[in-house]
Order: structure tokens, then sequence, then C-alpha cells
């Protein structure tokens, strides 16, 4: 099954658009989500490195950028303003959104 290549960029423009902010303002709040999800989205459904979304999200550290997702997935999956914000974003990205499961 072929995956819709999609751009770090296009990522970020689709949680501030679900968030209705912008990527600086929600980006280093401490307790904030949105930064988590983008690389989760990055990460799952671009097929982006730990590396290069370090880079991309800032200057984060590969390990650090790996238990952001990890948390991300733990702490935050069963979220419902989550979850919808999760679905938001992959349609927007048209990826779909419906029984999204973190990979193990």
């Amino acid at each position: 099954m072929l995956r819709k290549e999609v751009k770090w960029e296009e990522v970020v423009r689709a949680v501030e658009k679900t968030k209705g902010e912008s990527w600086d303002a929600f980006a280093d709040r401490h307790g904030d989500w949105g930064r988590d999800l983008a690389l989760w989205v990055a990460r799952r459904r671009a097929g982006m490195t730990l590396r290069n979304l370090g880079v991309v999200a800032g200057g984060m550290d590969y390990s650090a950028v790996s238990e952001a997702i990890r948390y991300f997935e733990r702490k935050r999956w069963n979220s419902r303003e989550v979850i919808r914000a999760r679905t938001r974003v992959l349609q927007f990205l048209n990826l779909g959104g419906q029984g999204q499961k973190p990979l193990k």
C-alpha cells in the first residue's frame, strides 16, 4: 500500500490550523501536546527520521524526539481532545484519521 508523502511544513500547518494558533505559540509551551502531535504525524505517517525531526522542530536531539513521541502515545493517546485533533490533522493532510493506533 502506497503512503502519501507529506512534508514537515504541511504537518505544522495542519496542527496550527487544528489548534488555532501558530507553531511558535505552542511548540515550546510546557504541557502542550501540539508539538508532540506534529512529531508523531511526521514520524508515523510521513516517515521522517528522528534526527531530521529534531532539526526541523527547532534543534531537538533525536532521543528527545523519540521520548516526546513515546510520551504522546502513552499519556495523551486516550485524551478526547487529542483524539479529535489527531483525526483533524490527518484529515487535513488527506491521510485518513479513523482507528489510528500507536506503532510499537
